[in-house]
C-alpha cells in the first residue's frame, strides 16, 4: 500500500479500487471490440476484397473464417496457460500478437497477397481467443459473486459491438483509405487500450497462480463433466450461425438487392447489435431470484405476486486481502423486495355482475310464474 492510499483511509481505497475496476472493464471491452472489428471487417466489403486479391468470394470468405477457426482449435490448450501464467500476462501477450498480426494483415492486403493475409489472420485467431478468455476471467474474478453476472454481461457485449462496428464502419474506412486500412485501425486502437488496462490492473490485488497440475490432468478433469460438452455443442451451433449470417449477409444484400456496401453493412450491423442488448440483459439475471405469478380467472380474484431477492447492488472492494471484492459499508446494502398486488376493483365488478345476473334471473322467474 502506498503512502497516498494510507492517508486516504478505507473509503479512499475503496474508491481507487472501484475506479481501477471500471478502467479495467473499459480497457478489456475496447480491446475485445477492436479484435472483433478486425474479425468482421473484411465481410462488409468481401466482393471488393475478392476482386483485389484475384480470388472468388467463396475463397475470400476464408479470411473471415480463419480467425474463429484457429481460436477454436487452440483456445482449449491456451486456457491451461492462462491458469498457469495469469490473466493479465496473457492479455498483454495476446494484445502484442494481435497488434503485430494486424500490421501484417495491412501489409499483405496492400500487396494483394492472399496467402500471407490468410496466414496473418490465422495467427490473429490465436490472440483473439487468448484475449477473450483471459479478459472474461479477469473481469469475473474482480467482483463479488452477487455482481459477477452483471459485470461479465457488460463485458461480453464487446464481441457483438465489434461485429456491428466492423459491418458499419468497414465500408466507410474502405471508401477513404482502402480495405486494408481496417486492419491498421484495429492495431492502433489495441495499442492505445493496452496502456489503460496496464494502469488499471496495478490497483487490483491479483491472487497468486497456484495451478501446478499437469496439462493432461487439466484436460481430464474438464472433459469429464457432461455440462462442458453440452455447453460447447450449444455454443458451437449458435456461434456458427452467428458467424455465417455476419459474413455472408453483406454480400447477399449487395448481389441480390443491388445495395451499396455502406447500406448493406448498416442493415447487417442490426443483427449483432441485438446481441449487445441480449448479452447485457442476460448478465442481470441471477440464479436464486424467484418470481411467482397467478393469472386471473373470471370467477376468482385477480392476483399478481412477484418476489425478488437480490444481494448487494454496488461494486465493493477489498484491496488489502484478495482480488475478489466484497461489498463495503458505504455501498448499497442488501435489499429484499416483496410485491403483492390484488385488483379489488375487478373483484367488486365481478360481484356486482353476479348480483345483477341473480336479480335478472329472479325477475324472469317471477314473470314466467305470473303471466
Amino acid at each position: 500500500m502506498s503512502v497516498t492510499e494510507g492517508r486516504l483511509g478505507a473509503a479512499g481505497r475503496v474508491l481507487i479500487a472501484e475506479r481501477a475496476f471500471v478502467g479495467c472493464l473499459l480497457g478489456t471491452w475496447l480491446l475485445t471490440a477492436a479484435a472483433h472489428y478486425y474479425v468482421m471487417a473484411p465481410a462488409s466489403v468481401l466482393s471488393q476484397v475478392a476482386d483485389d486479391l484475384a480470388v472468388t468470394p467463396a475463397v475470400a470468405v476464408w479470411l473471415v473464417s480463419a480467425v474463429p477457426g484457429t481460436w477454436a482449435l487452440t483456445n482449449f490448450a491456451l486456457g491451461v496457460w492462462i491458469d498457469r501464467l495469469g490473466e493479465y500476462r496473457m492479455i498483454v501477450v495476446g494484445a502484442a500478437v494481435l497488434i503485430a498480426a494486424g500490421a501484417w494483415s495491412w501489409w499483405a492486403g496492400r500487396r494483394g497477397s492472399f496467402y500471407p493475409l490468410l496466414a496473418s489472420r490465422l495467427v490473429a485467431g490465436v490472440a483473439v481467443g487468448v484475449i477473450w478468455t483471459a479478459s472474461t476471467n479477469l473481469i469475473g474474478g474482480a467482483v463479488s459473486g452477487a455482481n459477477r453476472g452483471t459485470a461479465i454481461g457488460v463485458y461480453v457485449t464487446s464481441a457483438p459491438a465489434g461485429f456491428a462496428l466492423g459491418q458499419l464502419f468497414g465500408p466507410i474506412v474502405t471508401a477513404r483509405a482502402g480495405w486494408p486500412a481496417n486492419f491498421l485501425v484495429m492495431s492502433v486502437v489495441a495499442g492505445l487500450v493496452i496502456g489503460v488496462i496496464s494502469l488499471s490492473v496495478r490497483r487490483l490485488e491479483v491472487d497468486p497462480v497456484t495451478n501446478t497440475a499437469s496439462m493432461r490432468s487439466n484436460f481430464t478433469s474438464v472433459l469429464g463433466h457432461p455440462v462442458v460438452w453440452y455447453g460447447s455443442a450449444m455454443a458451437f451451433a449458435a456461434y456458427s450461425y452467428y458467424l455465417f449470417m455476419n459474413s455472408w449477409m453483406p454480400t447477399y444484400l449487395g448481389n441480390e438487392f443491388a445495395l451499396s456496401a455502406g447500406l448493406s453493412g448498416l442493415l447487417t450491423a442490426a443483427f449483432p447489435a441485438m446481441g449487445v442488448l441480449s448479452r447485457a440483459g442476460g448478465g442481470l439475471i441471477r440464479i436464486g431470484s424467484s418470481v411467482s405469478v397467478a393469472f386471473p380467472c373470471f370467477r376468482r380474484r385477480f392476483s399478481f405476486r412477484c418476489r425478488w431477492s437480490s444481494s448487494s447492488g454496488g461494486l465493493g472492494t477489498s484491496p488489502s486481502s484478495s482480488r475478489r471484492w466484497s461489498p463495503p459499508a458505504s455501498s448499497f446494502s442488501s435489499r429484499s423486495a416483496s410485491f403483492t398486488a390484488t385488483s379489488r376493483k375487478s373483484s367488486r365488478r365481478v360481484s356486482r355482475a353476479r348480483r345483477w345476473r341473480s336479480s335478472r334471473r329472479r325477475a324472469f322467474r317471477g314473470r314466467s310464474r305470473h303471466p
